[in-house]
């Protein structure tokens, strides 16, 4: 009896074993097959080392002229967004926009401000949102000497008006008519219109609402170059912006973050801060409108030599 109860056992073990080598192997089999999915390759991301470019932590003496070159890859994911932020105390984000390329190049031309600290980050996320990011330093040069100025005062018309011209050149000290501004293309700045919206506009050839106001066989649309100015609203009184005597307010009252391709509404009295395509920076008092499509805007202009 004994003996066959461990021939039981012994055939039970033996079935027991069996049962388990053909039950895993299959599984063993199946995950020895299974392709392995290669892990998403992160982007690439430097500020390139240009001679005329900020690469790495550095100071600066405020109105100085910082320019960025960005450059990005990858190869297994496209790039889908660019993002720069700017902390001085307050972080800002500066620029946060859609892309869709496995490369990216950009550069940023920024003026240096008045903060003891700036901290710019650049940053990239792919499609399949891996990132890499890169951050630089900016400090303040507090012993920088401040810049001259030279002051402009113009008298520029609207759209419609016939005698006097739309558009001004800080290079060549002159107002340019539609046609006289098409034939100066790399040295016109800015322009004024007058808009059913935004009324009396302070603008420049690159405004995305230009192109429909000057029209025709020289309207902005045909132009191969288009300039950028920009601006913001200061709160500069009118005897302060008489006694400015170098760049300091100029620089000081420009906001690289709120800034704007147009200033609408302009009134009388008001002063804004603007920014022009070769990064000047300047101050515009408003001191007359006569607010219609055929009117003039007369203006005082203080700018960075």
């Amino acid at each position: 009896m004994k003996l066959l109860h461990k021939r039981n056992a012994y055939f039970f073990m033996s079935f027991f074993k069996l049962f388990l080598i053909f039950s895993l192997t299959p599984l063993i089999f199946v995950s020895g097959c299974r392709k392995t999915e290669p892990l998403p390759i992160k982007p690439e991301l430097i500020l390139v080392a240009d001679t005329d470019c900020i690469n790495s932590d550095t100071t600066l003496p405020m109105g100085t002229l910082m320019r960025f070159r960005i450059k990005a890859n990858c190869e297994s994911s496209p790039i889908t967004n660019f993002v720069i932020t700017y902390d001085n105390g307050t972080k800002n984000v500066f620029l946060d926009t859609g892309v869709y390329n496995n490369e990216l190049f950009y550069t940023l031309e920024v003026i240096k401000g008045t903060s003891a600290i700036e901290d710019w980050q650049f940053s990239v996320m792919t499609k399949e949102r891996e990132t890499a990011k890169v951050s630089i330093q900016i400090a303040l040069d507090s012993g920088g000497v401040f810049g001259n100025i030279n002051t402009h005062t113009v008298i520029l018309g609207a759209q419609n008006n016939t005698l006097t011209g739309h558009f001004y050149s800080f290079t060549n000290e002159a107002v340019y008519t539609l046609e006289q501004a098409y034939n100066n293309q790399i040295a016109t700045d800015i322009c004024y219109y007058f808009h059913t919206e935004y009324e009396s506009t302070l603008s420049s050839p690159n405004d995305n609402d230009a192109p429909s106001i000057f029209t025709g066989t020289y309207g902005l649309s045909n132009w191969q170059i288009r300039n950028e100015s920009r601006y913001n609203l200061t709160t500069i009184q009118s005897s302060e912006f008489d006694n400015i005597a170098n760049d300091s307010l100029l620089i000081a009252s420009y906001d690289i973050i709120n800034a704007k391709r147009k200033g609408k509404n302009i009134e009388t009295g008001q002063v804004w801060a603007f920014r022009i395509q070769s990064g000047k920076i300047g101050l515009i008092r408003v001191d007359t409108i006569v607010p219609e499509t055929t009117g003039t805007v007369g203006l005082t202009i203080k700018i960075q030599e």
